[in-house]
């Protein structure tokens, strides 16, 4: 038998599993909800707060009147925007984590019913040729 075959003689009776993946909103919400949750809303948590002192710093740094100050709150305002993106670098490499674990499951669990299968049809053929 080649491959094609194999593939056409088993493709019926393996289930598929979850042919959609989930939506951002579902993965975001698995990820909240995962091992790390802790660390995850921290994150968001800082992640707001980056946001509104950002806001503070760009509003107070076109208030200035002297260059000294335009470059603290520059400064400030750099901080802010890399506080931002180290946040969401480390929240979406566990969104990505979280991905790829339950890929791995969904692979592992049709291997399973594909080994389940192959051995359920060798049986049944190696009973049949006895049995003749």
């Amino acid at each position: 038998m080649t491959d094609s075959t194999h593939t056409e003689v088993y493709a019926g009776s393996i289930p598929r599993l979850s042919p959609a993946n989930p939506s951002l909103i579902e993965e975001l919400i698995e990820t909240l909800n995962g091992r790390h949750r802790f660390l995850l809303r921290a994150a968001v948590a800082k992640a707001i707060a980056a946001s509104i002192l950002l806001v503070i710093c760009v509003i107070q740094f076109f208030d200035q009147q002297t260059t000294m100050a335009m470059i603290a709150w520059a400064t400030g305002a750099t901080m802010c925007v890399v506080g931002l993106c180290a946040v969401k670098i480390y929240f979406w490499m566990q969104v990505d984590r979280v991905a790829i674990n339950r890929d791995l499951k969904q692979v592992e669990l049709q291997l399973a019913l594909l080994t389940a299968t192959l051995t359920k049809k060798t049986v049944s053929s190696a009973i049949s040729k006895e049995s003749t």
